[in-house]
């Protein structure tokens, strides 16, 4: 058996012939680009292509104590000319170096790896997976034209350093890559205007090699992660499932015999190469060798070729006796390997080349060429074209920096960083705030806080529609979502408690209330636990019930710096905080309580403060004055990857990663919200409690919620001493008496849907109230409720709130939160006029006060006038100091009338009985009321909302605005910004795409600045 054969390398040569080809790393003997040939012999027949590798995974470690003579300094590809079956038994071959693979990056010339390679059927046509090396920045697939040149083509950027397996569909001319890190497989077109597409991801954890079979439609691939399997699927990626599943262990490379339809690869586990049928069938192990680190594979006639990464070897194995025919000593340690031989690759593209899809054609077996579209694009109706699609790339990173929500898809350290800007990857413009976030990924939304106006609201991350569900919060920095429940919980720094609401806005209340400047916010679903950080004296990390008892010190004070947010690993029991006082990243263990850090930069001072996981990528933003932006970071390497900065706008606070991973099945006792009227709250996975919302009271039952005392509308007839009220909870109108508090009754029951303000003209006798519900109206009766007839129907959706009345001209004026306008009636002739209309206004209360309306606006935090006239703007009145505004009321000291003509109520009913016995229990009388002159403002720190919400019947605090008040993706710009924002790149790894400076950013002062194109 020969151990080494004799070879001669000739470089930058035209293959004419088949060749077998590798890749791999040599620091001594690789030959440079343009070196003269030192021999060339062709002996015709077929040609063999191998590769090396400069990186050994970690899994995979050769001894290279054993072996001291294997070169890995240098990634190249080599090819092995003249037909297997002539020098695999002579032991004689010629070896040729394509050559290095470089990149050029601020005047260095930095060595790239090459991995796997795929081949493609046009004749001196290659395609390989050109992989970097620590010092090289972005990952890419390209091909290398064999045609006396070693000039490549990028075919797609953003592949992460794992990528062991490619693969070509000669016959779609599509090319296919399994990503180990990111655990997914793409597909991308060779096509002059490629697309590409994530096909597989589900239930990957570690794909490896990739094997495709265009004329029957199979792609097949090897998975090596936590549940080591072999797959198939169609040449989409779906009906795929799994073939072999046992006694399997770390596959890698895996190819296909189109002669007898079978399938190789290569355990580096078992250090076994196998095979079997489509199906799994008929396995069996063709050769088993101890000690050994197989990686890639490649099959011809009866040979079977592969590379072994201990002792730097080609192996060659006959297939059918399961003989080792010969071992070549390659002296580098090699990865890939592929078969180069047209014959192997029967027919062509013709039928894509005429379908003419826009961006990626499927050769189907049976249904022939279709068309199919990249990421973020839908096929249009001709069949051919692709549209883009509305929304986000999920997964994604996402963050708030206060002026804007941005977003990065999950490959943000790997990504191109061609044409990235704060324009490109944020939305929701208007600096409003934003700062929190949370989603539900089944649903596709995206929760955010607009700390400006003191709201929380929620966007759809397919279409872009929004609206506002939650007022009157304070300070928001953290938000989380119970998917399991869907209640929203979020740390207010304003009122120092834990607020919840269900995730429509319904039922908000306070859960943990007196805590000390809270921060960042997790939440375990099955365990009905709350997890959150405290920043101030008692700053620490603590833990609760989801109703808020039992609160108890997970992390204490002296284990801590300044704890910031907060992330939960569900699998693995640990609870991840990012602290920006110890420069570092720490967990601790559920189970036992045990503290450790799994990342630091205290050399550079990172100050930790938003974190989120991705695979084996750490990402964190920091909102310091330098770094102020996201980061990525290996966690294998411990090393920094990336970092983009944008130190002049916003503040990079709370990081999501937008993932269904993130939010696993569980079991909740809460699922369907128990039994529970209003809110359900998980104390284990089987037991739970009722709570009701802030406004209502437990009933004995424990399940059901009551409210007897809220009021939408209060009006007080001050000669006959009577409170007039609207009651939403029983939707009626009910009046009773200051004089005896226990006397009351209904007056109007009928016909009403949400009342909400009323008021009261002593004179006439008369109350007027407006109805905001499915036909909404404004309506008067007499005092008694009798007389009933309706004063306005605006249209409907409107949302009529509060009234005021000049009694001296009977003019009614009106505000409606839906269509934004303050009206006037003339209740003389009912003519409707608007005086006034704002958009993106929520008018709640009106007043009316010497010739002036006093109006609240649920987006203003201070009164506003205007003339009752009309006028173009509104005046502010007083400070902006309130949370959120309500009802407002005026007073003015006069004279009233101590005799009334018009009696108030139906003399025949000028007693009223007490609703309760119905016995006589008031007389009506007179009096004299003098009142001072002053503005009384109803201010809420929460909306009670009080009825369940109907599809058909949104409430006010969950305002739905236009369309057009939504932002765009990709569409943002910066108000008040005259010139184009730029993004920093603060990068652990040099770009050859920009000018870098000359520090190591490991180091911490590598910046890298783009310009945007």
């Amino acid at each position: 058996m020969l151990e080494r054969a004799d070879v001669d390398i000739v470089e930058s040569v035209s293959w004419e012939e088949s060749v077998l080809g590798v890749c791999g790393g040599d620091n001594e003997i690789a030959p440079r680009v343009g070196s003269e040939p030192t021999n060339s012999r062709s002996q015709g027949g077929h040609l063999i292509h191998y590769t090396t590798a400069t990186i050994i995974p970690p899994y995979a470690q050769p001894d290279l104590g054993s072996n001291p003579n294997l070169k890995i300094g240098v990634s190249r590809i080599v090819g092995i000319e003249g037909d297997p079956t002539v020098w695999v038994p002579s032991g004689n071959v010629q070896v040729r170096h394509i050559g290095s693979i470089a990149s050029k990056a601020s005047g260095l010339l930095k060595q790239s790896r090459v991995r796997f390679l795929g081949i493609e059927p046009v004749p001196g046509v290659f395609v390989g997976d050109l992989k970097n090396a620590p010092t090289v920045w972005e990952p890419i697939t390209s091909r290398v034209l064999l045609n006396g040149t070693t000039e490549t083509e990028t075919l797609f950027t953003g592949t992460s350093s794992m990528v062991e397996g490619l693969a070509v569909d000669w016959i779609s001319n599509n090319i296919y890559w399994a990503d180990s890190l990111y655990d997914w497989i793409m597909i991308g077109s060779m096509y002059a205007n490629p697309g590409y597409k994530i096909v597989v991801s589900n239930g990957l954890t570690g794909p490896s090699g990739v094997a495709v079979h265009p004329e029957k439609g199979y792609l097949f691939w090897t998975d090596t992660g936590a549940f080591s399997k072999i797959e198939v699927s169609d040449l989409f990626g779906q009906n795929h499932h799994v073939i072999v599943d046992t006694d399997i262990q770390h596959p890698r490379g895996i190819t296909i015999d189109f002669t007898d339809d079978t399938l190789y690869w290569v355990d580096s586990k078992k250090d076994t190469v196998e095979c079997a049928g489509f199906n799994g069938n008929n396995r069996r192990v063709v050769a088993h060798q101890a000690g050994t680190i197989f990686f890639g594979i490649a099959v011809y006639d009866k040979y079977v070729f592969v590379t072994e990464q201990m002792q730097g070897h080609l192996r060659v194995y006959d297939k059918l006796s399961e003989n080792n025919e010969i071992n070549y000593q390659l002296g580098y340690v090699p990865d890939g390997i592929v078969m180069y031989d047209e014959t192997r690759q029967p027919g062509n593209t013709s039928a894509c080349d005429a379908k003419g899809c826009a961006q990626i054609c499927i050769n189907d077996p049976l249904a022939g060429p279709l068309c199919r579209c990249g990421e973020k694009h839908r096929l249009a109706e001709d069949g051919l074209s692709c549209l883009v699609e509305p929304g986000f790339t999920i997964p994604s990173h996402m963050y708030g920096i206060g002026d804007a929500i941005c977003q990065y898809p999950v490959n943000l350290p790997d990504m191109s960083l061609t044409n990235v800007s704060l324009e490109s990857q944020c939305f929701q413009r208007g600096r409003m705030g934003h700062y929190a976030l949370a989603f539900n990924a089944r649903t596709h939304e995206l929760f955010y806080t607009e700390n400006i106006t003191g709201s929380i609201g929620r966007i759809n991350i397919d279409n872009d529609l929004g609206d506002t569900i939650i007022k009157g919060v304070g300070d928001v920095q953290a938000m989380v979502l119970d998917w399991e429940t869907g209640y929203l919980f979020w740390t207010d720094r304003t009122y120092n408690h834990i607020s919840m609401a269900k995730s429509d806005g319904m039922y908000p209340t306070v859960v943990i209330s007196g805590l000390d400047q809270p921060m960042g916010i997790a939440v375990h679903p099955e365990r009905g636990l709350l997890f959150w950080t405290e920043q101030n004296a008692t700053k620490g990390i603590f833990f609760a019930g989801m109703d808020g008892s039992n609160k108890r010190v997970l992390v204490d004070l002296d284990e801590v710096g300044t704890p910031n947010h907060l992330y939960l690993d569900y699998s693995a029991n640990r609870l991840y905080w990012a602290d920006s006082g110890l420069y570092s990243v720490k967990y601790v263990e559920l189970n036992n309580s045990q503290v450790f850090t799994i990342y630091d930069s205290v050399e550079t001072m990172a100050t930790f403060n938003g974190i989120s996981f991705y695979k084996d990528y750490l990402m964190w933003t920091d909102k310091g004055d330098v770094k102020n932006g996201i980061h990525a970071a290996r966690l294998n390497k411990q090393e920094k990857v990336r970092g983009i900065l944008h130190p002049g706008s916003g503040l990079a606070s709370q990081l999501i990663t937008f993932d269904i991973n993130n939010q696993p099945e569980m079991t909740s006792a809460c699922a369907d919200n128990g039994f529970c009227e209003h809110i359900c709250i998980p104390t284990s996975n089987e037991t739970y409690i009722c709570a009701c919302g802030v406004g209502y009271t437990l009933d004995d039952n424990l399940r059901t919620c009551s409210s007897y005392s809220i009021s939408d509308g209060l009006a007080v007839d001050h000669v006959n001493q009577l409170l007039f009220y609207t009651c939403t909870h029983y939707n009626v109108i009910m009046v009773a008496s200051l004089s005896n508090p226990t006397i009351y009754r209904t007056i109007v029951n009928e016909s009403l849907d949400e009342p909400r303000d009323i008021i009261v003209n002593s004179e006439t006798g008369r109350i007027y109230w407006t109805d905001w519900g499915l036909e909404p109206k404004i309506e008067t009766a007499t005092m008694d409720g009798g007389n009933r007839s309706v004063v306005h129907r605006p249209a409907n959706g409107s949302w009529p709130n509060a009234l005021a009345l000049d009694a001296n001209t009977m003019m009614l004026y009106w505000i409606d939160a839906k269509t934004e306008i303050i009206g006037r009636i003339d209740l003389v002739t009912l003519k409707n006029r608007a005086i006034y209309s704002e958009p993106r206004a929520h008018f709640f209360g009106l007043a009316l006060l010497d010739g002036y309306l006093y109006v609240t606006d649920w987006f203003r935090k201070y009164v506003t006038r205007i003339n009752i006239n009309g006028g173009n703007t509104l005046e502010q009145i007083g400070p902006s100091k309130f949370a959120r505004l309500n009802g407002v009321a005026g007073f003015k000291k006069s004279t009233v009338k101590t005799v009334i003509d018009n009696i108030l109520v139906n003399p025949a009913r000028s007693h009223m009985t007490n609703e309760r016995d119905g016995s006589p229990a008031l007389t009506i009388g007179l009096s004299v009321l003098g009142v001072v002159a002053v503005i009384v403002i109803v201010v809420a720190g929460v909306y009670i909302h009080n009825k369940r919400f109907r599809a058909d019947n949104i409430s006010h605090d969950r305002l739905v605005e236009d369309t057009s008040r939504v932002d765009t993706f990709y569409r943002i710009t910066f108000p008040d910004r005259g010139t184009r924002e730029e993004a920093n790149f603060d990068s652990g790894i040099e770009n050859p795409s920009f000018d870098c400076s000359i520090e190591d950013v490991r180091g911490g002062a590598n910046l890298v600045r783009y310009s945007p194109m």
